[in-house]
């Protein structure tokens, strides 16, 4: 059940990637990369901050009560620390893109804020996942991994549904799919 699991979280940070070539232009897909090297990638480091500190202190947490406040705690490092980055990436991403790309890509404040969006959805996915995964039982980590699977089909559907609103739509239509697994995990 775990490499269940495991395997459909490995698609999910790229669903995007694997979406807009579909949907969209190569020339909308670069304009992601961009967007996610500058705006989403400071959110993939916090969640893998949050992957390697939280699993093992809930794993060391020896009553609910410890494991509450821990998870508590998480939510409000993820809350400060999402909500930081969020003010550096709004007025850093525009001005590094035009300053080493000149006029060949715009991060439009539409484009940054969805980036954003999408990338508080990959912190708030870490802390869940993280949680699963350190107390859940056997059955509890199939139905996680079932239920990542259902947020991968979800996110492909939604990026090809929001796709007529460009970049942003499929970042919000696969930012959707993915709180499939928030819901059913």
């Amino acid at each position: 059940s775990y490499y269940f699991a495991a395997s459909a979280t490995a698609f999910l940070p790229q669903v995007e990637r694997l979406v807009i070539p579909e949907v969209l232009s190569l020339e909308d897909l670069a304009v992601f990369g961009v967007l996610a090297a500058l705006v989403i990638s400071p959110y993939r480091m916090l969640q893998a901050g949050v992957g390697y500190t939280l699993f093992p202190r809930l794993n060391l947490a020896t009553s609910r009560r410890a494991r509450r406040k821990l998870m508590r705690e998480e939510c409000w490092v993820v809350l400060v620390g999402g909500g930081g980055s969020a003010l550096i990436v709004w007025f850093l991403a525009p001005w590094v893109t035009s300053m080493f790309l000149g006029d060949k890509y715009e991060l439009t404040a539409g484009l940054v804020i969805a980036g954003l969006v999408a990338g508080f959805g990959k912190l708030v996915g870490a802390i869940g996942r993280s949680a699963v995964n350190a107390l859940g039982s056997k059955r509890e980590l199939a139905a996680y991994g079932a239920a990542s699977w259902f947020a991968l089909l979800g996110a492909g559907f939604g990026g090809w549904l929001g796709s007529r609103w460009g970049v942003p739509g499929v970042i919000y239509g696969t930012t959707a799919g993915l709180s499939i697994r928030w819901l059913l995990g």
